[in-house]
Parts: structure tokens; C-alpha cells; sequence
């Protein structure tokens, strides 16, 4: 069942398309907090001042806390570094990994997540493959991971490479 194989290791890489979505919207985050901090005084600067700013602070640093830095395998799990926090799929829950095209993704919609902003992550679905959650900084050289209860999409540009390191850790007779 096991292997002895040692941990394989997959930094994301930003797309154009995250990248100029990110810099826009900062830009314009930024702009408007500029805007209320040294823009005409009244009782609607005093308002943005003490909601509009903490909140679009929050939102920056909540969708850049959620971006995908690194995808690991071991002979025990996959392991989503995020900026903040990460995330464990153990091996022996897995069902399959499969590589998968953009078409894959294509036409989905995003239940609770980021189109782009800091990257594609969040819970989205579509009618290839129902409710998935994704952790993407580019909308190709994607791997599906399926588990009994969840089913992820990863931007990897090790696809290959991680699919053959999970047939060789562990393998399973799982059947839809």
C-alpha cells in the first residue's frame, strides 16, 4: 500500500490574467481609500473613514491570506500551502487524481470565491463536475483530486509528476 518515496513539491505560478486582476483591483482599492483619507471633508469621508477603509483592508488581506503558495505530496498527504494556513488531504481518502483541461472548469460558477483576485480559489461548480472547491493561480495545468466528500481542483505544473507519485504511494479500487 505504502512507499517509501520521498515529498514532491509544486510552487504556483501566477497567470497574466490573475496577475492584471489582482494589480486592478488593488489599484482601485487603494485609489478609493486615498480618495476618502484626503478627499473633501464631510459627514461621508467620516463614514468611509470608519467603514469603507477597515473593510476593504480586511477584504485585501482575506483574499491574499487565502492564496495558494505551494502543492506537496508525501507518501501520507497533500498538503495546499496557503499564505496563511494550509490544507491536508490525506492519501487514503483520495479516490483518484485525474489531469484535467480548462474545458474541465469552463462555464463555472463561483458559489463563494475569487475570480481571479489573488488567484481562482474559493467553492465554485459547474456541470462537468458539480460543487468543487479550487485553489488555482492560473486556469490551466490543472489536476482534479476526489475524495468520498469533496472533490478539489489545483493548478499544478507538475500534473504529471503528481499523478504518478500518488499512483505509486497508494492506489485504490474505488468505482463511481
Amino acid at each position: 500500500m505504502g512507499s517509501e518515496n520521498s515529498a514532491m513539491l509544486s510552487y504556483f505560478r501566477w497567470s497574466n490574467g490573475a496577475i492584471i486582476i489582482t494589480l486592478i483591483c488593488v489599484l482601485l482599492v487603494v485609489a478609493t481609500m486615498l480618495l476618502i483619507l484626503f478627499g473633501s471633508k464631510g459627514t461621508s469621508t467620516e463614514i468611509g473613514r470608519y467603514i469603507v477603509i477597515p473593510l476593504c483592508t480586511i477584504a485585501i488581506w482575506l483574499s491574499m491570506s487565502y492564496t495558494p503558495r505551494y502543492l506537496s505530496i508525501d507518501n501520507k498527504c497533500i498538503k495546499l500551502q496557503r499564505l496563511m494556513g494550509y490544507i491536508e488531504i490525506p492519501l487514503n481518502s483520495i479516490h483518484s487524481i485525474d489531469i484535467i483541461s480548462t474545458t474541465t472548469i469552463s462555464g463555472s460558477i463561483r458559489l463563494f470565491a475569487s475570480g481571479g483576485f489573488f488567484g481562482y480559489f474559493g467553492i465554485f461548480k459547474n456541470k462537468n463536475i458539480g460543487k468543487y472547491t479550487m485553489y488555482a493561480t492560473e486556469l490551466k495545468n490543472l489536476i482534479m483530486v476526489k475524495t468520498a466528500h469533496k472533490t478539489y481542483v489545483f493548478s499544478c505544473r507538475k500534473k504529471e509528476a503528481f499523478k504518478t507519485f500518488f499512483d505509486s504511494c497508494y492506489s485504490t479500487s474505488y468505482s463511481p
